[in-house]
């Protein structure tokens, strides 16, 4: 960059990465609050004004996560349904998604690849937390989820891994509880709930059998 900045001074680059800088220097971009949702709406050609509430944003901004290319399908969607079928209608699997959707972030499909790729078994259990996860958009504490597969414990430092690839979040039990789904499961105090990015969870949820999926669904209900 540098060499180029020499011959280009007055060129300006930017570098997307999942993970934060150690310039300091940077935009980080996160999902849509609720706010941001209202005034997406508000200003949307295609959604009718009269129709927008409270119910309605808090419809979208549940189901989207925040996400503008849910948003849009939601809109869409409200060109055929109404407001209340929309907060029950089933939505589109997530490989219809990725296939009809935006390109997938080339640096999500490397952490990925890099993760059920690597040599070192730790790692690759790492790969089968992000899976587990991704199937409980609502989040878990980890002491629920270390135990899942009892003869294959997850560790604290699958987790950390995750964390460091930003392709994990945590969230305190107290914190605002529509940033991550409709509801908490096994809600203990002040537990910390981790859970995976929609991004991320519809990606790795589309590379993955629906057996899979189910059998995960059942290790989950045997806890």
């Amino acid at each position: 960059l540098t060499t180029i900045l020499d011959f280009c001074p007055k060129m300006v680059i930017i570098l997307s990465s999942r993970q934060k800088p150690s310039d300091p220097i940077y935009i980080e971009l996160n999902p849509l609050s609720e706010q941001d949702v209202a005034n997406f709406l508000s200003n949307h050609p295609k959604i009718n004004k009269n129709i927008i509430d409270l119910d309605l944003i808090d419809t979208i901004f549940i189901r989207s996560e925040g996400l503008p290319m849910h948003v849009e399908r939601l809109i869409d969607l409200l060109q055929i349904v109404s407001k209340e079928e929309l907060s029950i209608i089933q939505l589109d699997t997530p490989t219809d998604s990725f296939l009809n959707g935006e390109p997938i972030p080339k640096a999500l499909i490397q952490s990925v690849t890099a993760l059920f790729q690597s040599k070192d078994k730790y790692i690759r259990r790492s790969y089968i937390m992000l899976k587990a996860l991704s199937m409980l958009p609502e989040g878990i504490p980890f002491k629920i989820i270390q135990r899942i597969f009892p003869t294959e414990p997850f560790f604290p430092n699958n987790a950390t891994n995750l964390l460091e690839l930003s392709l994990l979040k945590v969230e305190s039990s107290s914190d605002d509880y529509t940033n991550i789904g409709n509801s908490r499961l096994y809600q203990d105090g002040d537990d910390k709930y981790l859970f995976v990015p929609r991004q991320v969870r519809d990606y790795i949820k589309s590379k993955m059998p629906q057996e899979e999926q189910t059998e995960i669904m059942k290790s989950f209900a045997n806890i």
